[in-house]
């Protein structure tokens, strides 16, 4: 089993699923989402996984 990790990233350092089954979002529902995780707060984690064109550097991983 992995192990699991909770890190701080930046938007910048993520990319969305390109096989993501959903595609595009209504203005109106990324409206609500927003005053949703403003008011209160990120409920479930955002899971994400290493890229596999950008292998991440064995020494920052370990010092994790």
């Amino acid at each position: 089993m992995s192990e699991v990790l909770t890190v701080n990233l930046k938007l910048e350092q993520l990319e969305t699923d390109v096989f993501s089954p959903r595609k595009s979002f209504s203005d109106g529902y990324i409206e609500e989402l927003a005053e949703s995780i403003e008011r209160e707060g990120q409920l479930k984690p955002i899971i994400v996984r290493a890229h596999p064109a950008s292998p991440c550097n064995p020494c920052h991983f370990h010092a994790f």
